[in-house]
This record gives structure tokens, sequence and C-alpha cells, in this order.
């Protein structure tokens, strides 16, 4: 109202009633020329325009989005008790969709499963914006996006392949001859596009904006190649672009847990931006790999389990530990907000290197990962040997340091220091890694 020039009497008098108002807000919605924050570029026309529109309805920033989302989901309520006029509005916007559904599927019952993907949309983002829990808003929204890619026959490609093969299925008459190449060219020249923007954004000193005293060492000062260094035939990767790649790359959460998160101060903050990263990591079918610190009863802990204990605990005498971390103990578990996934390994561990003692290492070599890209507490204490412990195993070290929390500020930027010193850790914050795997699925 007051960027129109007008007071609230004068903006309602523009309407004869509130449903003359809600009618015509819904139908502005068909209308909008500038494309709403969550919604997808239509310059990179990558994937069907009904799984891009489906991407973007389960997006987190849709789900989050109170200003500018759909209609369709922003006013059920007040639809259902509004007139007539109200309703046909709403059904003009759910008919736009429908449409928009039925222009990329093929027989069978591609009538239905237009229908059907309309409705999973607004019931998949309403039912979670529903309930008060966040964990379980996050899994019916997660289910009804992998149900509404079923139904559209789409999957998230997560190669530059798939994602040729996944347009292939469009019906042979979109797919017009005397269009094909410049369709071709135009998918090419999107993709520079968005190999460039990462680049920059990648370069740029918010990047770390938890240790901007990075900024302008070893890997961080941003990538100016499109294509991957080759010594003997051997690709030798060096920036983040050439390792964001769901087939090679894999993500750490290290010991995330109750009783760990609640010994540092910004907990609450690492939680969610590591949420926000295993949210984009589950999209673009990257691997996740949990740890849990764990603690032997006391009769079982040896000379080098006593002496951390007491160092950690400050106490002189081995009498007065306690094993925090005791299997199935209230400490033990990983925080609620993170909870892993079937499809997702945890690994136990009594030592701060992921590696040690663990089959980490045998997993990701046998799923063909060679980057691992590393999230969780604390950065000063396990982080760092785990980031060292991958580098000496084969794998590049991917530290996002805006999700490695810290007990201890300044050990953790000598922490930072010294891998960055050491040159074999690449460097990036949360922002800039989701858009990157994002991109490259």
């Amino acid at each position: 109202m007051e960027n129109a020039g007008l007071t609230r009497g004068g903006f309602y008098r523009h309407f004869r009633d509130k449903d003359e108002l809600y009618a015509e807000a819904v139908r502005r919605f068909l209308c909008t020329d500038a494309p709403k924050p969550w919604q997808p570029n239509p310059t990179h026309p990558t994937r069907p325009r009904g799984q891009r529109v489906v991407d973007a309805y389960f997006s987190r920033d849709h789900f989050d989005d109170r200003e500018t989302c759909c209609p369709l989901i922003a006013l059920p309520s007040d639809v259902m008790r509004g007139s007539d006029a109200v309703k046909a509005a709403y059904r003009e916007v759910l008919q736009k969709l429908v449409e928009i559904f039925l222009n990329d599927l093929d027989e069978p019952q591609r009538h239905e499963r237009a229908l059907a993907l309309a409705a999973l949309c607004v019931g998949g983002i309403v039912t979670p914006k529903c309930v008060d829990d966040p964990v379980l808003a996050d899994n019916l929204r997660r289910a009804a996006y992998r149900q509404a890619l079923h139904i559209g026959g789409w999957t998230v490609p997560t190669s530059r392949r798939q994602r040729t093969m996944s347009q292939g299925r469009r019906s042979p008459s979109r797919l017009h001859p005397g269009r094909h190449a410049n369709r071709i060219a135009k998918l090419v020249l999107a993709k520079r596009k968005c190999l460039l923007l990462a680049q920059s954004e990648s370069g740029h000193p918010k990047a770390l904006n938890q240790c901007p005293h990075l900024v302008g060492k070893a890997d961080v000062r941003g990538s100016k190649r499109t294509s991957m260094k080759q010594a003997f035939e051997i690709e030798i990767p060096r920036t983040l672009e050439d390792v964001c790649n769901a087939r090679h790359l894999a993500l750490l959460v290290y010991d995330m847990q109750v009783g760990i998160k609640r010994q540092v101060k910004e907990g609450k903050v690492i939680t969610a931006k590591i949420r926000e990263i295993l949210e984009a990591a589950r999209i673009a079918k990257v691997r996740v790999f949990f740890t849990r610190h764990m603690s032997l009863p006391k009769e079982l802990m040896g000379a080098f389990q006593f002496r951390m204990a007491m160092t950690w605990q400050r106490v002189d005498d081995p009498e007065k530990v306690q094993p925090w971390f005791l299997r199935d103990t209230p400490g033990f578990a990983i925080v609620p907000e993170l909870q892993p996934l079937p499809s997702e390994a945890i690994f136990d561990k009594l030592a701060m290197s992921a590696f040690e003692g663990t089959p980490l290492a045998f997993a990701l070599r046998d799923c063909g990962i060679k980057a691992i890209a590393v999230v969780g507490i604390a950065m000063e204490v396990g982080i760092e040997p785990t980031v060292r412990h991958a580098a000496d195993l084969g794998f590049v070290p991917v530290v996002i340091s805006d999700a490695c929390g810290a007990g201890d500020s300044d050990a953790a930027k000598r922490s930072f220091d010294s891998l960055a010193f050491a040159g074999d850790t690449l460097f990036t914050d949360t922002k800039t890694f989701c858009g990157l795997i994002r991109r490259a699925g």
C-alpha cells in the first residue's frame, strides 16, 4: 500500500468486497512477469518444464517463502470460505499448473497424472506447513517430491549424460528437427553461464564468512577454467567445480550429536547450515555419511581413551572420568534436526579421525568417490585430523567453513590456516556449495 501511495482505506475502496480482493490477488499470480525467488531460471531449460516446476515447488526456498509463494498453497483456507468468484480465480491458477504438466507428459493416463501432480504439489507443501515437527515436515515434503517425480516419469539427473537422456524422453513431436541444433546451442550457452557464475561466487571473499583470513590462499581464489586439468589421461581436480559432481562426491556429517552440539555456542546455527546442505545433497543424490563419537564402558577403556577423557573433562584421576558417549545414551544420538535417512550410513568411532577404525574409506572407494565434503563439530578437534587423513588416503577434502562448529575459535582459526597452508583442502561456504551441487545435479 505504501509503495502505491495509498492508505489502507484508499486501497480497499478499489474493491467491492474482500472476495473481489482475494480473486484479484490470485489472478495477479497468472500475470506476474518477474519470476519469484524460488522459481527456476527459465533461461536454463536443462530439464522439462514440468519437472522444473516440481523442483521449484518442493524446494526449501519455496517452502520457507511467506511473501511470494504460489497462492495455491498460500490461500486454501481463505478460498474454501470464499465466494464462487474467489474459487473461480483459484481454479484458473490450478488449471494453469495442470496445463504445464500436460505439456510434458505422454500417455498412458496423461491427464490423470497431471491432476495427481497438481494435487501432490499443493498438498505436499500445505501439509508439512501445518505440522510443528520440522523433521516430519521435511520428510513429508521430500516424500511428496519423490512421488511427484515418479508420476511424471522424471528423475533428478546426476550427470550430463543422464540430463540428456531425461530430455530425450519428451515426445518426438516436440523435438522439431529444425529447432534441435538451436536447442543444443542454447543448452551449452546456459551451462557456460552457470559455470562462470559459480566460479565468480566461489572466489568471492564472502564464500568463507567464518574464516575470511583464508581468502586468496590455496584454491579459494576461484577457478578460471571450464575443464579439468589432465596429465597422462588422469584428471586432476583443483577447484570446487571439478569436485561438485554427485557421482564422485560424498558428504560427511561429523559428530553432530546431542551431547556435542550443546557444548558449542553456535550449535543451533551450525545445525541449521548443515540441514540446508543435507537438503541440497539429498536432492542432488550425493551420498551421505554420518559419524558418531562413542565412549566405551570404563572397564574397556585403555590408556589412550583415559588420557583423552581426562584431558577433555579436566580431571586428574581416572576414577573421576565419565564416559559421556556410551551407545544408546541421550548424548550419543544424532541431533533430531539431522536424522539420517535409511539410505545413509552411520559409522561409530573411538578416535578423532572419521577414517580410523571405521569402514568409511572402503565405502567411499567402493562407490567411486573422489572427494568428500565435511561439516560438523568440532573443527579444531576432529574435523582437522579427518580432513588431513582424507587427503593422505587420496580423497579431495572440501571444508564447508560456515557449517563447521568450534569450541575454541582461536584453535579453529589455526586449523583453517594450517589446512590452507598444506594446500590439499578446498574451502567453501554453505550457499556456494549448495548452488554448485544443484547446478551439477
